[in-house]
This record gives structure tokens, C-alpha cells and sequence, in this order.
């Protein structure tokens, strides 16, 4: 089995695998292992992914606390050529009235946002499970780029 299925397979059992009943902390510790994450793991895979496209002559930025209640993190990707402003890879804290704390990642195309997945625990989200997701929503936004320049051309 190669790495990047590993990584999904892994994803998926975070996600919807079995639940621990034992109790995680306190809100303030999740709350700042969740900003360790943010500032460390998240911040760090996007701008050196950012860096890779931008040497591509493509737009990207990484922006702290566009919602800062739910302590935000985008990568904000512009295709070469393109002129849509809203496509970004999303990273937030949520509280969940069933499940707690959780960390959600979304996709936002054409200004409407798609949810990617969700972590219980920030330690779920490793370096190299952020860096897969990562790459995974640039294909989207990427591809959602083409498929809006080939309609446009058609309506030409």
C-alpha cells in the first residue's frame, strides 16, 4: 500500500473511526494545542506549498484570523489567470455539541465552502497529513479554475 493511502485511510478512521471515552482536557489545553497546530504545523505547510505555486507564477497567501472566534487559518490560492478571489483551504477550532472540540478543514470554491474533514484531537493533524490535504484542495481549486475558464471560453 503506498504512503498516500495510508495517510487517507488514516484520515478516514480519525474521522469516523471508534471514539475514546476517556476525557481530553480542559478547553483551554485543546484550545492551545489547537493554536501549536495552527502556528506551527498549518502555518508552516502552507507557506512552504504557497512558496512551490507562487514560484509557478500562481497568487497565494496564508492569513491568520479571517474569523478570529473560530481562530482561522487560509491558504488563499489564485491560479495564473485567474481572477476569483475566493478559493482557500480553511482551517478552524468548532465546538460540536455532540463531540467537543474539533478541528475542521474546508474548501472554498466559487464562495461557497465544502467541508474537507474534521479532527477530534490536533495531534491528528501531523505535517505530512496537512501538507496531503493540502495538495488535495489545490487540485480541486485548480481544477475548478480550468473548468470555469473552458465555460467562459464556450460563452465567448
Amino acid at each position: 500500500m503506498n504512503e498516500h493511502t495510508k495517510i487517507r485511510l488514516g484520515i478516514i478512521a480519525a474521522r469516523f473511526g471508534k471514539r475514546s471515552d476517556a476525557p481530553v482536557g480542559s478547553a483551554q489545553a485543546w484550545l492551545a494545542e489547537y493554536e501549536a497546530l495552527r502556528t506551527g504545523v498549518l502555518r508552516t505547510a502552507m507557506s512552504e506549498i504557497g512558496s512551490v505555486l507562487e514560484g509557478d507564477g500562481h497568487r497565494c497567501e496564508v492569513v491568520l484570523d479571517v474569523d478570529p472566534a473560530a481562530r482561522t487559518i487560509d491558504l488563499v490560492v489564485t491560479p495564473w489567470g485567474d481572477v476569483e478571489k475566493e478559493r482557500r483551504i480553511r482551517f478552524f477550532a468548532r465546538t460540536d455539541p455532540h463531540r467537543g472540540f474539533q478541528v475542521v478543514a474546508h474548501i472554498w470554491l466559487f464562495q461557497s465552502p465544502s467541508e474537507l474533514t474534521r479532527f477530534e484531537r490536533p495531534s491528528e493533524v501531523t505535517a505530512e497529513v496537512a501538507e496531503q490535504l493540502l495538495v488535495d484542495a489545490i487540485e480541486q481549486i485548480f481544477a475548478s479554475a480550468a473548468s470555469r475558464a473552458r465555460r467562459e471560453e464556450a460563452h465567448s
